[in-house]
């Protein structure tokens, strides 16, 4: 359609996030950096000795503290989405299902992380950080330290084609199945092709489920 390239170009516009992660925003630069550091990583979670994360000073203002009650409770706990994020290796719905919350191991993975203060991050549209600085250290010694300026999402770190498509795919799933997800997804990208989309709607919003 007339006007979709510059459309495209300035998406997403200053201050939108694309959401990554079902959390809040302001832990998702956090997250990324977490699971940046333990990709290819042995040991998963039973490696990490300590986790410390530095966030814009208002930062904590708007998230949560202690141990989550709730699906809503966990997706504003900075902690806990990390110590999901490490054990699970990802952060994604399944992780906010009240059988996830319940994990004792989690607890124990929260106790391993320090949040501090850091006024120095970039700051977006909003006068606020979205990035994050993570460390951990290892069980072996070693440490890794990752640092993000803003969300993943967001205009400053626009999200892959690939990143969007585990992001679609991951919601739609368990409705759809995910090839029939993945299909469904490089037919949204495709949209500037078609002159009817109706019937790709029709199909994405088919209740069926598939394997």
């Amino acid at each position: 359609p007339e006007g979709w390239p510059a459309i495209q170009a300035g998406f997403p516009p200053p201050g939108f996030v694309v959401k990554g992660f079902p959390s809040c925003t302001a832990t998702h630069a956090a997250v990324a950096c977490l699971l940046d550091l333990l990709a290819g990583r042995p040991g998963g979670a039973d490696a990490i000795r300590a986790i410390r994360c530095s966030v814009d000073p208002f930062v904590p203002q708007i998230l949560l503290e202690g141990l989550p009650r709730t699906p809503d409770e966990a997706r504003f706990n900075l902690a806990w989405c990390l110590a999901s994020a490490a054990l699970d290796g990802a952060l994604g719905p399944d992780a906010f299902e009240p059988q996830a919350l319940a994990r004792p191991v989690l607890a124990h993975l929260m106790g391993r992380v320090t949040i501090a203060l850091d006024p120095d991050l970039p700051r977006g549209p909003s006068g606020i950080s979205t990035g994050a600085v993570v460390t951990i250290d290892f069980a072996d010694g070693s440490r890794a330290e990752c640092r993000r300026p803003a969300a993943p999402g967001s205009a400053a770190a626009p999200l892959t084609d690939a990143e969007l498509a585990a992001k679609f795919v991951g919601c739609a799933a368990a409705r759809r199945g995910a090839a029939t997800a993945a299909g469904l997804f490089a037919e949204f990208l495709a949209l500037p092709a078609n002159d009817d989309v109706r019937p790709l709607m029709a199909r994405a919003l088919t209740a069926e489920t598939r394997p």
